[in-house]
Parts: C-alpha cells; sequence; structure tokens
C-alpha cells in the first residue's frame, strides 16, 4: 500500500515487531495513536503514559520504532519490544524498526503527514491521533502528550 493509493489509513498493514502484521483495520471503531518511538531517548519515558492510553478500551497506541534521530534506538526488535515491557511496562503493538521522515519513509507516516499537512517528523514521539471511523486525523509533537488526553476527553 502506497500513501497515494490509500483511501483511508485503515488501508494500512505494518510489519509487526513479534511477527505478522498489525492491521489498522481491525481498529475503526477506536481511537488510535500512532507515534514514533525511541528507547534510548528524553522522551523515552512516555511509554509509560502510552501504555495508559493503550489500556483504554476505546484507544489503541501503535509504535513505530525508529532510529532516525541520534540513533536513540540501537537495538533490534526483540531488544525493542523488551525494553518497551520490562523498563515501561509498556505492551502495545510496535511495528518493526521503520523510517520515518524523508523521501523512505513508510507509506503510513506519508499518509498521516498528508492528511494534516504536517512537516517532516522532527524528533522522536510524534504523534498522530486518529479518530474513530478516521474521519480526523490531528497531529501532536514530542511533548504533547497533556494536549493528547485533552483531544481524547473532548472526543468522549
Amino acid at each position: 500500500m502506497t500513501a497515494a493509493s490509500a483511501k483511508t489509513v485503515y488501508d494500512f498493514k505494518l510489519p509487526a515487531a513479534k511477527g505478522g502484521e498489525i492491521d489498522l483495520a481491525q481498529y475503526k471503531d477506536k481511537f488510535i495513536i500512532v507515534t514514533n518511538i525511541a528507547t534510548h531517548c528524553g522522551y523515552t519515558p512516555q511509554l509509560n503514559d502510552l501504555e495508559k492510553f493503550s489500556e483504554r478500551e476505546d484507544t489503541v497506541v501503535i509504535g513505530i520504532p525508529s532510529n532516525e534521530f541520534g540513533g536513540q534506538t540501537p537495538g533490534d526488535e526483540k531488544e525493542v519490544v523488551e525494553f518497551c515491557k520490562v523498563k515501561y511496562g509498556a505492551d502495545f503493538p510496535l511495528s518493526k524498526k521503520s523510517l520515518v521522515r524523508g523521501d523512505k519513509k513508510i507509506p503510513l507516516i506519508a499518509f498521516l503527514q498528508s492528511k494534516t499537512d504536517s512537516e517532516e517528523i522532527s524528533w522522536n514521539f510524534e504523534k498522530y491521533l486518529i479518530l474513530p471511523g478516521g474521519k480526523e486525523i490531528k497531529h501532536f509533537k514530542s511533548k504533547d502528550l497533556k494536549e493528547i488526553e485533552a483531544a481524547l476527553q473532548k472526543q468522549l
């Protein structure tokens, strides 16, 4: 699937870090938070907060590990999954390591950027909030966890 050929966010599937795939179509009735994660970043403690979002029945978090910003995700998929679970209790779906900026970024990120008119991802833990049904997508910078919580509360 390419960003240009996709009609909705639910057309995308990501290769899962634990094997298999993450099919966004299974989350049509939920809030989806897509974020590029890192294991050795000042924002890495957000994994704990993101796990709390994912524990809500109406929300799923999908983490996309990326090593593009200062080499802050040096491990392989198995190491990233283990780090997130052991250090922060984060057990939400993670994709395989992916590029999230430039010409080779994964199609899902290109699609989300096109729907929000957002610029290139500039650091780890930028987030996209997709409302149930996919009609509205919002972009948040790395530090904007409180704004995501407010956006979720506003929709309830």
